[in-house]
């Protein structure tokens, strides 16, 4: 398969790299992709990272919508990064709202702490990321 087969994208922000699984337009995982994460990790140069991968890198002309898991507590509507005590500069980050705007498609946020029960029923074992590719299912199934 190829990137303009892919409709979803499932993303896991860590300290360390931004990992990407693409899943096609019947919700089965196909590809995974790693990226440095940029240094310092901070709300906005994350936003820039992610959609230079997927507008610029990797050009995904079929993308409908992104998942992300994020490891910090997230807003009850699931849109806005509300703290983390892992990354400093993470509080109140309207991230979903930054990401529709710039991408121009549906952007679904949670946990991983949310995540990580899931990861273990379906997580493929090529995987770079159990979170991406989780975060991406959910996010096919809220859309």
């Amino acid at each position: 398969m190829t990137s303009e087969e892919c409709v979803g994208i499932g993303v896991e922000i860590g300290s360390d790299n931004l990992n990407f699984c693409c899943f096609n337009v019947d919700g089965d995982f196909f590809k995974d992709f790693q990226v440095l994460a940029p240094k310092p990790l901070m709300p906005g140069a994350v936003t820039i990272r992610i959609c230079e991968f997927l507008e610029v890198d990797q050009c995904f002309k079929s993308l409908k919508y992104v998942g992300l898991a994020f490891p910090g507590i997230i807003d009850q509507n699931c849109r806005c990064i509300k703290e983390c005590d892992l990354f400093k500069g993470w509080e109140n980050v309207p991230i979903v709202d930054w990401l529709e705007v710039r991408l121009g498609l549906r952007v679904y946020l949670s946990s991983t702490n949310d995540c990580e029960v899931l990861a273990n029923l379906f997580t493929p074992l090529s995987s770079v990321s159990a979170m991406a590719s989780t975060v991406g299912y959910m996010a096919q199934k809220n859309f």
